[in-house]
């Protein structure tokens, strides 16, 4: 647990090296870090800033798991970038959704900009979609998102007629 770098997939050119000091993106030492972190607990979480491969000078969020490999004192740790994870989430969110609505159910999925996510308005922005008694629809979904949640009641309108 001396900072010299034994793999790197992303940066094969660094094996070999000592990166204990290098400060990647946010200022702070992040290989001293996680070993700091592999000492005291063995394993665990950490979040920091690190550059994607192919795009160096823009820092991402990432989250990697690190665990101490007791037999080599070795370090060892994976970790994805946070809009990979969200991106993936979004998509089975999704996927898990239009099953549910292939079914006969009625979930809704939208963007803060009115953008419909499933369903045959997919792809359409139907932020002006009012119910039988004169509500706006989405509008009221995007405020009660942005107010941390909710429910609203209408009368509900055909969805395709939006």
């Amino acid at each position: 647990m001396d900072g010299i770098l034994e793999l790197h997939t992303d940066a094969p050119e660094t094996t070999g090296q000592n990166v204990l000091n290098s400060k990647p993106s946010d200022s702070r030492y992040i290989l001293k870090e996680m070993i700091s972190l592999a000492e005291k607990r063995g394993e665990g979480y950490i979040d920091y800033l690190w550059p994607k491969p192919g795009n160096p000078d823009v820092p991402y969020e990432k989250t990697s798991y690190i665990k101490l490999f007791e037999p080599y004192q070795w370090v060892l740790g994976t970790g994805n970038y946070q809009d990979t994870i969200n991106k993936q989430t979004q998509e089975l969110v999704l996927r898990r959704l239009n099953k549910l609505n292939a079914n006969g159910n009625e979930y809704f999925a939208g963007t803060l900009e009115g953008t419909s996510l499933l369903g045959e308005n997919q792809g359409r922005n139907i932020i002006e979609l009012k119910s039988s008694d004169g509500i706006y629809i989405v509008k009221e979904f995007i405020e009660k998102a942005k107010s941390g949640g909710g429910y609203i009641t209408y009368k509900s309108p055909s969805i395709s007629s939006g």
